[in-house]
């Protein structure tokens, strides 16, 4: 079982973020196009319990995630299991968890571009409905804090525009407005 450690801004100028990802060094890996499903059962079990059942398509493969609850940090920290299934029929994996209760209740297109940087994947999403972001994730469970605030510093991300709501939220929050108005 993992932890993942990580940060998420709204960003209005990827390309300037890229250019400056560059220009301290940040190495860049692979841009790679993601389709998350989210299941929960009809009373939304773990949605309202901060928890999170995901199927990612990427690259050709499956992966199959379990997110527990958040801690309550500036960093997002929770623990996370994930399964990697490479010869699977989705539509198969979907059809088994319907029939244990677990329906679709989202599904989440993005571009990712993904930099390497000392004990950091930064993540350049571009997220369909929702826009663009970055994503800092911290590589190591003792990871240094001055080092993180040094790489927000840098990048011009300032720790008051630290969105704590995952992708599903605000896309959930995004079709509320939409609704309301």
């Amino acid at each position: 079982m993992n932890y993942e450690i990580e940060l998420k801004f709204k960003i209005s100028n990827p390309k300037l973020i890229r250019n400056t990802l560059n220009n301290i060094g940040a190495n860049y890996i692979k841009t790679i196009q993601q389709t998350d499903i989210y299941l929960d059962q009809k009373n939304l079990v773990l949605f309202k319990n901060d928890k999170a059942l995901r199927i990612r398509e990427e690259e050709g493969k499956l992966f199959l995630t379990f997110k527990d609850k958040r801690a309550k940090t500036r960093e997002k920290i929770r623990k996370e299991i994930t399964i990697e299934f490479s010869l699977v029929d989705k539509s198969k994996l979907l059809y088994l968890f319907k029939k244990i209760g677990f329906n679709k209740i989202l599904s989440i297109k993005k571009e990712r571009e993904i930099y390497r940087l000392d004990d950091f994947e930064l993540c350049v999403d571009k997220v369909d409905k929702i826009g663009d972001f970055i994503e800092i994730e911290i590589l190591k469970q003792n990871f240094n804090r001055t080092k993180l605030n040094n790489l927000m510093k840098k990048l011009g991300l300032a720790e008051d525009l630290i969105i704590e709501e995952t992708y599903p939220e605000l896309l959930i929050k995004r079709k509320l407005k939409k609704e309301n108005k």
